[in-house]
């Protein structure tokens, strides 16, 4: 309380005290008190205010009442602007009203004055906080009723079902009152799990804030009303808030979409959804994003799918970007998902794999033809209008953009090809800015010039001899100005425009110029696929060792079209190698099995690719495969730690591709997960048994042991290619340096494939995650299984912090209902790929990369299988560093 007695008063009467105290020695007693805030007088002879005891702070329209020691006059003191009136005096009280609501508008002070009427030069005085009256604004939410319905745009979700509470922008806070100030619900209940709280001291602009902590339980909505109370008791209440609460979100997952061309039919380009309480519904484009005369419409066979399509009008050169949503069908309010997508709409498609879709990319100019420099071989396998088609061939790039020579040869129903020479041709490296970010210099195209015409191929690059360039993705020159070249990569023939062509895709390695003299020497493994001479499912695995031309200990297990011939041993060959092209001859004869016309292409002294000659014919299948050393004893120590695998096959629906991961004790136990797309039906299955090894010739045979376990869909055998102690997923950069065993089923289906290591941990699970994917990836269609199957090659870049990659593809996509119409053959030449928050891998190195998709990897090598209901003839992709 500020209490003061007026200074003159004070003056006369110091004086006096003064002269007593001179005159009769001051006595002992004591000079009257006047400090700011208290009741001024002397003792209990002076004057002073009784009652308040201190201060008091009123708020606008409320009253105090004062009272004396003794009879005063009264009068107010205006401080600032604010006045207010004095009622109900008397000699020894008086009531103080402050001024009406609405007249302050901020804080403001007022003095009350008692005037002794037995000594007119004796007042004291007291000041009055005035506070403008209370009022809150803001609320907890903006909704206006409990109404919510995403797919129309009503309501807006204020919290999250088990996820923490967070507050909005414009809180309930007051203005006016004296503090402090209290908050409390007075209508209806909060949220389950949420608790309101409020700043415990002054905050401008507003003394006080609510807001609210916790983590809601469950959904639904909350009519609630709070009120705040100040120090003089005064109230003032928010209005009405209506709190809705929403299920966790769906999960939406976008595959690797394409941009759009101007009149050509996109590829129908499935999105999935999944959590939440099916079935789902309300898939929109609310963002009006998709090209004109696109649509996105539900799957009429896949409820949890939407489908992009149609063929889209205009003059291109369109950025289209917004969101595409879905909801559930939770009760009282649906589940939401929801993601971005941005299509570019092109004018046209290029002329070819060796252009850029469009000079705005950045693209356009061969950049490091160096990088592809040397000899590579490649394999590819696929089909023509007659049936399937191998091809294997060698050819020599001289660092500028040309092709200087080589060799190839081709089987086909229609004729083949043995070991024709490549007279000429060109390739491109191209460069090109992804829309988002990055530049990519790993992928481009190829062509191979021979007597019997020029065939083109969209080639995909990686693995450098000399480090990645972390901007660009193209190998990296080093000190000494030697250049890096690319080591391995993936092919896909590009020239079938009509339905009638070729489509095959397949892998380029680097040729090791200095082993070429050696062509086969030592024990291998090998694995191979394809077709018999009907055009039923062919694969074979086993191992042999070379000696200069000849060939020994041929061991084999072979199946055509479940047609077995199981761990045959004791076979023999011939083998011969020219020490220019690394090309040769293979010849292979165990039990009732010979495989007399296949031809080798030596890639190192460790690998060699294998692919069949001749005229088809009952003994003479269309194969193709790689044979990679091995060596013995064998034994189950030859396997242990974690490894992925994939295989393909053909079932009586189709094409049946898988994928997984096995994990060995190397003590004769094993356990596992598969995943698998038997032509539009998924499936995965977890795995366990037991396996052994043979320890001449290092065929393993895995089996299911007893009640209720089992080793997958397929029954496996394979031949093993131990790796050294050493070996790392970093050294696992170029894929055959990491394989560890080829793959066989003994069913129907005919699987072939390989093992590929993953890591030296056994479980507990390895500690992999979104952050061991990450820089610059190539990749590729693996096998092509089906003349229907749609294939890829191309480069990209991840981004593991937001969990997203951008790259440049070429696809091709056959003539089948997959291409969105009858008899559509569609060619998409170095289109750009923006896919945001898709990719995810949990700590078995098992996840997606978007859309309906599932994967395996170690970091460096990804398997995947895209799972979409759209896509019946599905094949693994394999991404490579």
């Amino acid at each position: 309380m500020r209490v003061s007695v007026k200074r003159s008063t004070f003056s006369r009467l110091g004086l006096v005290l003064l002269l007593c105290c001179l005159m009769a020695g001051c006595g002992g007693s004591k000079s009257g008190s006047n400090s700011p805030g208290g009741n001024g007088g002397n003792g209990s002879s002076g004057l002073q205010f009784t009652a308040p005891a201190t201060s008091p702070a009123l708020d606008e329209g409320q009253s105090i009442s004062f009272t004396v020691n003794q009879p005063v006059t009264w009068s107010l003191q205006a401080k600032g602007n604010v006045q207010g009136t004095l009622t109900n005096k008397t000699s020894t009280s008086a009531t103080y009203v402050a001024p009406v609501a609405g007249t302050l508008t901020s804080p403001d002070q007022v003095a009350v004055v008692a005037t002794s009427t037995a000594n007119p030069a004796q007042s004291a005085t007291i000041a009055v906080d005035v506070n403008p009256a209370m009022t809150v604004l803001g609320s907890f939410s903006s909704n206006q009723s409990c109404q919510y319905d995403p797919t129309v745009g009503i309501g807006i979700p204020n919290g999250t079902a088990g996820v923490t509470y967070s507050n909005g922008g414009n809180l309930p806070h007051v203005t006016g009152g004296s503090a402090p100030y209290t908050w409390s619900v007075i209508s209806g209940t909060l949220p389950a799990g949420l608790s309101l709280n409020w700043q415990p001291t002054p905050q401008p602009p507003s003394p006080s804030t609510a807001f609210l902590f916790g983590t809601p339980l469950s959904t639904g909505c909350s009519q609630v009303t709070v009120q705040i109370k100040d120090a003089t008791g005064a109230t003032a209440a928010s209005t009405l808030n209506f709190m809705i609460i929403v299920p966790p979100p769906l999960k939406v997952q976008v595959p690797n979409y394409p941009d759009s061309y101007s009149g050509v039919p996109y590829p129908p380009t499935t999105i999935s959804v999944s959590g939440g309480i099916p079935p789902y519904r309300a898939w929109s484009n609310g963002s009006a994003f998709l090209p004109p005369n696109m649509t996105i419409t539900q799957s009429a066979t896949n409820p949890a799918a939407a489908i992009i399509s149609g063929v889209p009008t205009g003059f291109g050169d369109i950025a289209n970007s917004g969101q595409v949503t879905v909801v559930d069908s939770q009760m009282p309010y649906p589940a939401v998902g929801s993601a971005t997508l941005n299509i570019f709409q092109w004018p046209g498609l290029p002329a070819n794999a060796c252009m850029p879709a469009q000079s705005s990319l950045g693209g356009g100019a061969v950049t490091n033809p160096a990088n592809l420099q040397g000899s590579y071989a490649f394999l590819l396998r696929g089909f023509d209008a007659s049936g399937p088609v191998v091809m294997a061939g060698s050819f020599t790039a001289d660092g500028s953009g040309n092709i200087t020579g080589g060799v190839e040869d081709v089987m086909r129903t229609s004729g083949s090809q043995t070991a024709v020479a490549i007279a000429s041709g060109s390739y491109s490296i191209l460069q090109q800015n992804n829309s988002t970010n990055g530049i990519f210099e790993q992928s481009g195209c190829l062509a191979l010039a021979t007597s019997s015409g020029t065939t083109s191929f969209a080639i995909s690059m990686g693995g450098c001899t000399i480090g990645v360039n972390s901007s660009t993705g193209s190998c990296n020159t080093n000190a000494q100005g030697t250049v890096g070249v690319y080591t391995t990569g993936r092919l896909i023939e590009f020239d079938d425009s009509t339905g009638t062509g070729t489509r095959a895709s397949g892998i380029i390695r680097l040729q090791n110029s200095f082993q070429l003299e050696a062509g086969l020497n030592g024990m291998y493994a090998f694995g191979l696929s394809g077709w018999d001479f009907q055009g039923k499912r062919y694969a074979a695995a086993g191992s042999f060792t070379a000696n200069s031309s000849n060939i020994s200990s041929v061991a084999a297990d072979v199946n055509d079209a479940g047609a077995l011939n199981s761990a045959l041993t004791g076979g023999s060959g011939s083998t011969t190698v020219d020490k220019t092209s690394g090309r040769g001859t293979l010849s292979l004869n165990v039990g009732s099995v010979s495989l007399s016309n296949l031809a080798v292409y030596v890639v190192s002294a460790h690998e060699a690719l294998v692919a069949s000659t001749g005229a088809p014919s009952a003994t003479n299948p269309f194969v193709g495969g790689e044979a990679i050393s091995t060596a013995g004893p064998f034994g189950v120590a030859s396997l242990q730690n974690t490894h992925m695998f994939r295989t393909g096959g053909v079932a009586s629906s189709g094409a049946d591709p898988t994928i997984g991961v096995l994990q060995f004790d190397g003590n004769g136990s094993f356990t596992g997960a598969q995943f698998e797309d038997q032509a539009g039906t998924i499936g995965n299955t977890t795995l366990s048994g037991a396996y052994t090894v043979d320890k001449n010739t290092g065929r393993f045979l895995l089996a299911a042991p007893a009640q209720n376990q089992n080793v997958g869909d397929h029954p496996l055998v394979g031949y093993a290619i131990p790796v050294p102690a050493s070996l790392t997923r970093q050294n696992c950069v170029v894929l055959a340096s990491c394989v560890t065993g080829f793959l066989l089923s003994t069913d129907v289906t005919a699987q072939a494939g390989l093992l590929e290591f993953q890591t030296s941990n056994t479980p507990p699970p390895p500690p992999f995650s979104n952050l061991f994917v990450s820089g610059y990836y190539f990749y590729g269609t693996d096998e092509t299984l089906s003349p229907a199957t749609p294939l890829f090659a191309g480069a990209a870049l991840t981004n593991p912090t937001g969990a997203h990659f951008t790259g440049i593809q070429s696809a091709s996509y056959s003539n089948s209902n997959y291409c969105g119409q009858p008899g559509c053959v569609l060619l998409v030449p170095n289109e750009t790929l923006t896919v945001s928050g898709a990719y995810s891998v949990n700590n078995q190195g098992i996840g997606s990369v978007g859309g309906e998709t599932v994967a395996v990897t170690n970091g460096n090598v990804t398997f995947y299988i895209d799972e979409s209901p759209l896509n019946q003839a599905p094949a693994v992709m394999v991404v490579e560093q």
